[in-house]
């Protein structure tokens, strides 16, 4: 496997064909891109790299000896379904390609010859595309890591805290946290906890007007 520039924290962009002419003419199209760019003529060694977890996005010829690009999409959906999938073909109207588009195997296929505008608008696009279902993915695993530490803290020290919802999240009475949780665990990440000394005038004003509204 070849690659075309490196970048430690660039993107990976993966492309599979068995003809060394098509990889070298979309190493040209895509040369001066921000992500990096890896080329290999085995399906083989394309699905080692993306099991890895070392790979966004993958261009396949739909036509190679070895493995069909429709059986590596699917075994890549299947191992890494995050992974963007997009086919190569010379025609768009076969039926093996349009089924996989229909079942949902591959994302985007591209025609022989490719408009190089329309390619390297297509990558950029998905790449903002998966950078966005990641943030996501990683704001809902936190926030799934908090709310379980903050039961596990009410199952060991019931009452230890006052849950009210503010926008959406969860507010912690920091007063009764402090004055009842153990001094390992006075620091929670990720919540907002201020000891009772550190609690200004407003907070405290502010907690009263919550309390006479129940």
């Amino acid at each position: 496997m070849a690659p075309a520039m490196t970048s430690e924290r660039a993107h990976t962009v993966l492309v599979v064909d068995d003809e060394i002419e098509i990889l070298e003419s979309l190493r040209r199209t895509l040369r001066g891109e921000s992500y990096r760019l890896v080329t290999t003529t085995s399906p083989h060694e394309a699905l080692e790299s993306v099991r890895a977890g070392e790979v966004d996005v993958v261009i396949s010829d739909i036509d190679m000896p070895e493995m069909s690009g429709i059986e590596l999409v699917a075994e890549i959906r299947r191992v890494a379904p995050d992974v963007v999938r997009v086919l190569l073909t010379g025609d768009a109207s076969l039926p093996s390609a349009l089924s996989a588009i229909n079942e949902g195997e591959v994302h985007r296929y591209l025609t022989k010859p490719w408009d190089k505008h329309e390619l390297r608008a297509m990558l950029r696009q998905a790449l903002e595309r998966l950078d966005e279902l990641r943030r996501i993915a990683e704001a809902d695993r936190r926030s799934r890591e908090r709310s379980e530490m903050l039961d596990e803290l009410e199952r060991e020290h019931p009452g230890i805290r006052e849950v009210v919802r503010v926008d959406g999240a969860y507010a912690i009475d920091a007063e009764r946290l402090w004055a009842r949780m153990p001094l390992e665990l006075s620091t929670l990440p990720g919540a907002s906890v201020r000891s009772a000394r550190d609690v200004d005038a407003a907070d405290a004003s502010d907690r009263v007007t919550r309390r006479a509204k129940r």
